[in-house]
C-alpha cells in the first residue's frame, strides 16, 4: 500500500491540499528546484533525470480501466494466471506518467508539438509497488533559426530499483527556439 503524505501548496489563496505519492512529491520538489530548462542549454547524449514513480495496485486498475482494459491490467485474479504472474502496468502508463510529471515541467513551455514516435519498447513488465527511474537524453538537435524552431529526438529510458532498463522510446518534437 502507498503511503500518502500531503504537501500543503499556496496557490493565489486560499491553501489548497496535494495529496500525492512519495515518490512523486520528491520528483515534484526536485523538478521544481531545477526549474526550466533552456533548449539552447541542451547537450546531445547528455541524460537528464524526470524523477520516479511507484504505482499501487488501485493505480494501474485506474489506469488500465479508463486507458487500457486487459485482464491482466484491471482483474488481480486473471493477472495471477497470466505469463506476468501477477497484475502489471499498461505500458503506456509509465511513460504518461513520468512525461506529465518530470518532463512536461522541465521543457514543457517549449513545446510547439508532436512529430513521431518511434521503437517504444516494452522490456520487462511493471508491477504494482515497483519504483521506476526515468531519465530523457536528447539524442538529436536540428535548429532551424530562420523559423524559429528545433527538432529534438529525445530517448526515454525507464529503470527498476536495480537497474534494468523495463521500457524506452524515442519521441520527436518541435521546440520553440525562444519561448515566451
Amino acid at each position: 500500500m502507498v503511503k500518502y503524505r500531503i504537501l500543503w501548496l499556496i496557490a493565489h489563496s486560499p491553501i489548497h491540499i496535494l495529496i500525492c505519492q512519495p515518490d512523486f512529491l520528491v520528483s515534484f520538489l526536485l523538478l521544481s528546484l531545477m526549474g526550466k530548462l533552456s533548449i539552447q542549454d541542451l547537450e546531445i547524449n547528455k541524460k537528464i533525470d524526470i524523477g520516479s514513480v511507484t504505482l499501487s495496485e488501485q493505480d494501474i486498475i485506474d489506469y488500465a480501466l479508463a486507458n487500457d482494459p486487459l485482464d491482466f491490467h484491471i482483474n488481480k485474479k486473471a493477472a495471477e494466471q497470466s505469463i506476468f504472474k501477477g497484475l502489471v502496468a499498461s505500458g503506456s502508463q509509465i511513460f504518461n506518467s513520468l512525461h506529465k510529471t518530470g518532463w512536461i515541467p522541465l521543457v514543457g513551455h517549449t513545446v510547439l508539438c508532436g512529430m513521431e514516435l518511434n521503437h517504444w519498447k516494452f522490456l520487462r513488465p511493471v508491477y504494482a509497488n515497483q519504483k521506476i527511474n526515468g531519465t530523457v537524453t536528447p539524442i538529436f538537435i536540428k535548429e532551424n533559426a530562420d523559423r524559429g524552431h528545433f527538432v529534438i529526438t529525445w530517448k526515454y529510458e525507464f529503470k527498476d530499483e536495480h537497474g534494468e532498463l523495463v521500457q524506452t522510446l524515442d519521441v520527436t518534437i518541435l521546440h520553440k527556439a525562444n519561448p515566451n
